[in-house]
């Protein structure tokens, strides 16, 4: 077998190159698209005009400005818990893997919900002082 010194080779071939850049390019699209409808404005069923500051009011999981990160955790990880015991599928195959019941796995994940993250940090007491006038 004969070497080419055409110069360097590429450690990655370009067809594995060209299917990761259109991926990429494809990736970046689809999160400027979405975005880009999530500072705009979104409809309802009824095809009503709602903004994001209305969508955000109506579920709480959305979050806020002045949410803190606990918040935010605890939200992420209720809504998980709740998508596993929702999916009967995804909870029998925990079930199987933790060689438990249906039922003890979907009742340990609902006590779960109730403090995912350990009891909430204790905030310190922020007094506003009043303008001296």
């Amino acid at each position: 077998r004969a070497e080419r010194s055409n110069g360097p080779t590429p450690s990655v071939p370009f067809s594995v190159a060209w299917a990761f850049a259109s991926l990429s390019s494809r990736l970046c699209l689809a999160v400027f698209s979405l975005s880009r409808a999530l500072t705009t404005t979104m409809s309802t069923s009824g095809g009503a005009a709602i903004s994001s500051e209305q969508l955000k009011a109506r579920y709480i999981g959305t979050g806020h400005a002045d949410m803190t990160k606990y918040e935010w955790a605890t939200n992420q990880h209720r809504d998980t818990m709740a998508s596993h015991v929702g999916h009967y599928d995804q909870l029998s195959y925990y079930a199987v893997a933790q060689n438990e019941s249906v039922g003890r796995v979907r009742a340990q994940m609902l006590e779960k919900m109730l403090e995912p993250c350990g009891p909430p940090p204790t905030r310190k007491k922020q007094q506003e002082q009043s303008p001296s006038s």
